[in-house]
């Protein structure tokens, strides 16, 4: 609980944590659609399905273009699931199967194998957009000294 001014002056009188066993299954794929509209229909599908991936980041194709090098005309789906106990393979091949029908084609995939991932030396399109994401805030104050404002935003569709 918190208690406050307007979130000015403030005391946390109270705090939850919920643990979670760390990941042992992982599975991923990255996947381009010619037309950003299609890559929300998928995206959307995906968040109603139940199926509940650990990420699911629809890129435009400026971000997809500046920050995985990606250049597309519509938008990047970087796809994940995760599990402590179970293989991912069947939940990833069904979201694989929803942004079919709404157009997409999966360019990189990795398998749901335990520790998962794709195998060192090889480019992912999802690992260059995180490293990405994760410099920027190390990058913004030298933009902001020549003019240029950066951040990220996030949007979420349902």
């Amino acid at each position: 609980m918190f208690l406050g001014s307007e979130g000015i002056l403030g005391v946390i009188t109270e705090a939850w944590m919920r643990l979670r066993t760390r990941p042992s299954f992982r599975g991923g794929a990255t996947v381009t659609f010619a037309d950003y509209a299609e890559g929300v229909a998928a995206t959307r599908a995906l968040a109603q399905s139940g199926l509940s991936p650990s990420n699911c980041r629809l890129l435009d194709p400026a971000e997809a273009f500046l920050n995985a090098g990606v250049p597309t005309s519509g938008g990047v789906l970087l796809l994940g699931f995760e599990s402590a106990d179970h293989p991912v393979d069947a939940a990833l091949a069904r979201a694989l199967e929803l942004c079919a029908d709404h157009g997409g084609v999966p360019s990189k995939r990795s398998d749901g194998t335990p520790g998962g991932g794709t195998k060192p030396g090889r480019t992912d399109t999802a690992a260059d957009w995180r490293s990405s994401f994760l410099r920027m805030p190390y990058q913004r104050d030298v933009l902001a000294a020549r003019s240029m404002i950066v951040e990220t935003f996030d949007t979420a569709y349902t």
